[in-house]
């Protein structure tokens, strides 16, 4: 999975099929997203889990990760082989999302301010 980032307009987006061809926004090449696995903030962003019957609770940091209008979790993706589940989320909600559960998958969250984490389910 490679999601990059426009480093004009901070435009995302999700890779589907990769080329040679650079992707390109605002009229420039976009970076390729790396995602964080360990913690380098005050604000927790590693995204954890509970499984409960066929269902994943994610929430984002052990400690709530704030969901104000300029500092927030942009959405929420388990990512399992070519399924990818996304869940956007917006300032004002809590950062938790339930989803049907993939085992093996790979949980993603993207924060608008400290950029892409993710965490092996």
């Amino acid at each position: 999975m490679k999601f990059y980032i426009c480093n004009i307009c901070g435009k995302v987006i999700e890779i589907i099929n990769d080329t040679k061809v650079p992707t390109i926004c605002c009229g420039e090449a976009m970076s390729l997203l790396e995602a964080n696995t360990s913690e380098g903030a005050i604000e927790k962003h590693i995204p954890v889990y509970e499984i409960k019957d066929k269902e994943i609770i994610i929430k984002v940091g052990a400690n709530e990760h704030p969901m104000e209008e300029d500092h927030y979790i942009m959405w929420v993706a388990q990512v399992k082989g070519d399924t990818v589940t996304r869940v956007e989320l917006f300032p004002g909600q809590v950062p938790e999302v339930k989803m049907e559960y993939k085992e093996g998958a790979t949980i993603y969250a993207y924060c608008n301010k400290h950029s892409l984490w993710k965490k092996e389910v």
